[in-house]
């Protein structure tokens, strides 16, 4: 073994407070001379903590499958982000300079801007004019590499500390798609709201800077070129920062340099809009002691980068001590020297740093004092050579690679190795493990061929790549390595086959024509890059109709990629058209070339692009009408039509049947039109819905071209005068019957049981139980059905009077429970009374034909009459005679009069059945309407709906006469504000009816009265009413008391009695009837209630003329009395 050897050694940076270097040293036998080179950096970056090994830690945990919250972009070159709040955590924006912003854009290339996102990607020095920006490290970065770890080369941002913006470029690669070099930073955007508003810090953040320069900016391998930059600009050519290693190679350094003594952290201040590096730490007296083994270890003078203070060997011991008066944190020296071993000995451990010491005093004048202790270095036995090769130096895909190793071994001494084969790529990265050799014994100064091994390349990217060959050790550790090259290439043939296909081979004009383009990477170990497709498409006369061009960044080997397209023809013209797809590299260069062709039909032959359209005025009519039909036919297609046969049908859809047909013939250019009318008379009396279809007949095809729905409705209306019961009911009790209530309970329940009644049979109806409140309802004209009901006779005098002409002029009467008061109402109902039954509670047997028969229980005392020109309609059973009528009905001048000579409420109360029987009596006693109508007279009228077509909407108009009142409808109509007429709106169903009920008093004057209600069709499309059929029209004849009177006195007057007597009595009661007349003209309530004294009178002395019909004239007088009681109940209201 030789005395003395000199060794390479790999030197490495720890160090504590001062970031003090220490010492790595590998030593190997073999060589003339041991030599080992020591690393000293010091700096400021640890000035308040312990010294981090020269790199900052990136801040984690803000989310995220990264850790680093949200992907800010995909994976990209140049890109951008969207624009990105700030967050609730700059509630008052970023103040930078002279502008104010709440978001910004996170650019690929290190950088984020604030108007727009930033795509260049070599650094311009700042400043840039208009482009206000922070840059942490603005290089050209590329995303686009693949790493194992997915997550990784990729920029992310987040929000989740509250009041900061974080922004990590995780382990970026550079331009294109370099992965071998990776860096890791961050910016972070801190709020200093605490400071003032829109105050915020900048913080840029080093783990790991291992490229400087993508290849477009003139970098190789990631370096060299035009490096990155760090700072922050303002964007006004005034206000900006750029580190002093910007542009530079020393721009690495920014991770184990700082600002604020934290090796990897740059911080700075941006107060009231102006940014400021936060103030450089500096540390004074500051001194490095080195202590080395002088018996092991000899020290070059000549190699110390930075020359020392002072050298001193003495007792075995070499003292290296460097100083320095002041030392700025962002300072770093390089301290490195040579050392050389004496007498190495092979598998010995040596000490060749006893200690290192570090002493200066703090930025607050306090002394420090670091030491770190001794280092050693293992001396390994031997040393080799290793050079691997390949058969050949290009292969191509599934081409093996066979690898052979020379080992030499370059001490004095034989070993023992063995040689692991693995492939990198031009980058150094590793690509694949071809395997470990066993190890064999080299001799001293000899060459030892080791057996070959095969590497695959199967598809492995065409590129350069390395063959590392390591010699291990027998702890499997590498003591030698050595590399050689070799490449793979494409196979030879197309790279890329495109194809392209339309979804048929015929169209007709106006359809779409779906193209799509099938690109294939024909290479199995090499992807294609900047491709262009462009796909063109050509009309017959070979003018461009269609040009489509897609940009692929790359297509990865085998890959497919696919494009659909769409082509709508329009107004395409007959013949052949062809669709080419072209594939060219970014320099024109084609790679591949694909055609089809397609044919456009003609429109002549198939109709194509013929459309039409047809309207009906009216589309809803009534059977019988006319319907007018307009259509048009429109040549849309690419061929002219020559007497084209056009038809309008007419089709009822249920019976599927043409039930009129109306045929034409047009000649329609390219782009012309044929107008056509027709009408069609809708069958009469038939309702239902029909088709009208325009259709067309091309070659052997009917083609339809449009359509419109038409109804026929048949509809029955009619307008009729309705009788219908308006019942005043007179309710009355007399106590001390074993039978009757006492009082008021007894009018109580009386009153309820009748109101339940005519409630379950829907009737109109007041209830009153005094003589008063009987005559103001009476006079009011509202009713036309007086029922008195109980044991006592309220009506006295004239209001009894009153009540029987009312009935002799077409009212009607019921009356109920034994009446044996003498009020003269009993000659109105055809009856006599004879006493009462002693017996309670009889059953009455009800014979027909007016209603239905059946025996029925009564409750209580019932009268006992004698018929006096009235029919009997039911009779007490078990054979009470001549006198046991129970029901009677009877005609009494125009009305009639129903009597029951039991208490029919209390039997109505206990047995149910009755309630059938008083309906009964109700419909029987209604009379016609009479032809004559007095002033104010109540007037129902009922207007009938019959739909014997198809469903349909009709609105129905009735105008009232003039001036007559409006009282109320059944269904409610809707009443126009301004003219008084109503209105309904009815839906019905095919074969649905429809009954409304109006009822107005008749106007107050004298003349014929006119109701008139229009129905109209609704248009089921516009909601349009047109009328249907005739209007309904009801005339009332209006006779005023001045025309009855005079009716009257001319009647009397026509009768000529033989009798002196008799003339005086006619001359009498011609006279009485102007008296009350004069009474009547008084227009007063007084006056009209002396009237209608008068009058009565008159009446009761109509009797006194013999052998004369007194009827017109009583008629007369009856018409006279109810307008003065109606005349009288308007005067006393006022």
């Amino acid at each position: 073994m030789m005395t003395e050897q000199r060794f390479n050694t790999v030197s490495a940076r720890t160090g504590f407070f001062l970031c003090a270097a220490a010492i790595g040293l590998i030593a190997r036998l073999g060589a003339a001379v041991t030599r080992a080179t020591l690393l000293a950096f010091v700096g400021l970056a640890c000035m308040l903590a312990p010294c981090h090994a020269g790199a900052a830690e990136l801040i984690t945990g803000l989310g995220g499958d990264s850790g680093f919250g949200n992907l800010a972009m995909g994976r990209n070159d140049d890109g951008s982000s969207a624009s990105i709040a700030f967050g609730a955590g700059f509630p008052h924006g970023l103040k930078l300079f002279s502008g104010t912003y709440k978001t910004g854009y996170i650019n690929n290339n290190g950088n984020i801007t604030f108007s727009a996102g930033h795509g260049p990607y070599t650094p311009v020095p700042f400043p840039v004019t208009n482009l206000p920006m922070l840059a942490a490290y603005w290089g050209d970065v590329d995303t686009r590499g693949t790493l194992s770890d997915p997550l990784r080369n990729n920029v992310y941002y987040s929000t989740a500390i509250a009041g900061k913006f974080i922004v990590t470029w995780h382990d970026v690669g550079y331009y294109s798609n370099g992965v071998n070099k990776l860096n890791a930073f961050q910016m972070v955007l801190t709020d200093r709201k605490d400071v003032a508003e829109g105050d915020f810090d900048i913080e840029y953040r080093y783990s790991r800077l291992e490229w400087t320069t993508g290849s477009a900016s003139g970098g190789a391998d990631g370096l060299g070129g035009t490096p990155a930059q760090m700072g922050y600009d303002a964007g006004d050519g005034k206000n900006f920062f750029r580190h002093a290693d910007s542009g530079t190679a020393a721009i690495l350094t920014l991770v184990e340099t700082s600002n604020v003594g934290v090796p990897g952290v740059w911080r700075f201040e941006v107060r009231g809009g102006n940014a400021t590096p936060v103030r450089t730490p500096i540390l004074v007296d500051v001194r490095l002691i080195q202590t080395l083994n002088a018996s092991h270890i000899a020290v070059d003078p000549a190699s110390f980068v930075t020359p020392p203070q002072s050298v001193t060997t003495a007792n075995g011991r070499t003292v290296i001590e460097w100083g320095f008066a002041a030392f700025p944190a962002d300072i770093t020296k390089d301290l490195s020297f040579d050392i050389v071993f004496k007498n190495p000995v092979g598998g010995e451990r040596r000490e060749v740093v006893s200690k290192l010491e570090l002493l200066y005093k703090d930025v607050n004048g306090n002394p420090v004092r670091t030491e770190l202790g001794a280092e050693f270095v293992n001396v390994h036995p031997s040393v080799y050579q290793v050079t691997p090769s390949s058969d050949k130096a290009l292969y191509g895909p599934n081409e093996p690679v066979l690898i052979s190793s020379a080992v030499k071994n370059l001490s004095a001494a034989s070993g023992s190795t063995a040689v692991r084969l693995s492939i990198l790529d031009s980058s150094n990265v590793f690509v694949a493990m071809v395997g470990t050799l066993p190890a064999q014994t080299v001799e001293a100064g000899a060459v030892k061929l080791f057996g070959a091994l095969s590497f695959p390349s199967g598809t492995t990217y065409v590129g350069n790549y390395k063959i590392l060959a390591e010699l291990l050790d027998p702890a499997g550790k590498v003591i030698a390595s050595g590399t050689s090259s070799f490449a793979i290439g494409a196979a030879a043939g197309q790279n890329a086959k495109v194809a392209i296909v339309s979804d048929k081979q015929v169209y007709q004009p106006f359809e779409t024509v779906r193209l799509s383009d099938h690109l294939v990477n024909q290479l199995v170990n090499a992807s294609i890059d900047d491709l262009r497709i462009q796909t063109v498409v050509r009309n017959p006369d070979n003018s461009v109709r269609m040009t489509r061009t897609e940009v692929l960044a790359q297509l990865p080997p085998s890959g497919v990629k696919d494009y659909a397209y769409s082509v709508a023809l329009g107004w395409a013209a007959i013949g052949r058209y062809t669709a080419t797809v072209t594939v060219t590299k970014a320099d024109g260069s084609v790679l591949a070339q694909a055609l089809t062709t397609f044919s456009v039909a003609s429109s002549a032959d198939s109709g194509a692009g013929l459309t039409g359209s047809i309207t009906a005025a009216p589309a809803s009519t009534g059977s019988g009408q006319t319907i007018k039909l307009a259509f048009n036919a429109t040549n849309n297609g690419n061929a002219a039509l020559v007497g084209l046969p056009l038809t309008v049908s007419i089709i009822d859809p249920d019976l599927q049947q043409v039930v009129a047909s109306y045929p034409y013939a047009g000649n329609l250019a390219i782009g012309g039109v044929y107008d056509g009318a027709s009408e069609w008379v809708a069958l009469a009396g038939t309702g239902g819905n029909y088709v009208a279809v325009l259709s067309a007949r091309v070659g052997a095809k009917d083609l339809t071209l449009a359509q419109v729905a038409l109804r026929v409705v048949t509809l029955d209306s009619t307008q009729t005068r309705q009788p219908v019961n308006r019942v005043l009911a007179l309710v009355s009790c007399r106590e001390g019957e074993d039978d009757a209530k006492p009082g008021a309970a007894c009018l109580s329940a009386r009153a309820q049981t009748i109101a339940h009644a005519l409630e379950a049979a829907k009737v109109t109806h007041t209830i009153v139980s005094d003589e008063l409140a009987f005559k103001k309802a009476l006079r009011s004209g509202l009713y036309n059905t007086y029922w008195l009901s109980g044991k006592q006779g309220k009506l006295h005098g004239q209001l009894a009077n009153e009540l029987k002409q009312a009935v002799f002029g077409g009212d009607s009467a019921l009356i109920d429970s034994e009446h044996d008061q003498r009020n003269g109402l009993d000659a109105m109902a055809g009856i006599r009374w004879n006493g009462k039954y002693g017996a309670s509670d009889l059953n009455v047997d009800i014979a027909g034909p007016v209603f239905s028969v059946q025996q029925l229980a009564t409750v209580g005392r019932s009268g006992r009459v004698l018929l006096a020109g009235g029919t009997q309609h039911a009779a007490f059973n078990a054979g009470r005679g001549a006198d046991g009528a129970a029901i009677i009905g009877n005609h009494f001048g125009a009305g009639r009069v129903v009597q029951y000579t039991f208490d029919l409420p209390f039997s109505l109360r206990t047995y149910a059945q009755w309630q059938a029987v008083l309906e009964t009596s109700l419909k029987h006693v209604q009379t016609a309407p009479a032809d004559i109508v007095i002033p104010g007279a109540v007037v129902p009228v009922k207007l009938a709906l019959n739909n014997r077509g198809p469903a349909a909407a009709f609105s129905i108009n009735t105008a009232l006469p003039l001036n007559s009142a409006y009282l109320g409808s059944s269904p409610d109509a809707s009443v126009d504000a301004g003219t008084g007429a109503l209105s309904w709106l009815v839906s019905l169903d095919a074969q649905q009816s429809w009954d409304g009920l109006l009822s107005f008093r008749a106007p107050p004057a004298a003349g014929p009265g006119v109701l008139r209600t229009v129905v109209s069709l609704v248009d089921p499309a516009s909601g349009t009413a047109a009328p249907f059929g005739d209007p309904l029209v009801l005339t009332l004849n209006v006779v005023d008391a001045t025309k009855s009177a005079a009716q009257a006195r001319a009647a009397l007057m026509a009768y000529a009695p033989l009798a002196r007597k008799d003339s005086n009595l006619r001359d009498k009661l011609a006279a009485d009837v102007t008296v009350a007349m004069s009474s009547f003209n008084l227009n007063t309530a007084a006056g009209y209630d002396t009237a209608i004294a008068q009058l009565l009178d008159v009446i009761d002395q109509l009797s006194g003329l013999p052998a004369v019909n007194t009827r017109p004239v009583h008629d007369c007088l009856n018409r006279i009395v109810r307008e003065a009681q109606w005349r009288w109940s308007q005067a006393a209201k006022n």
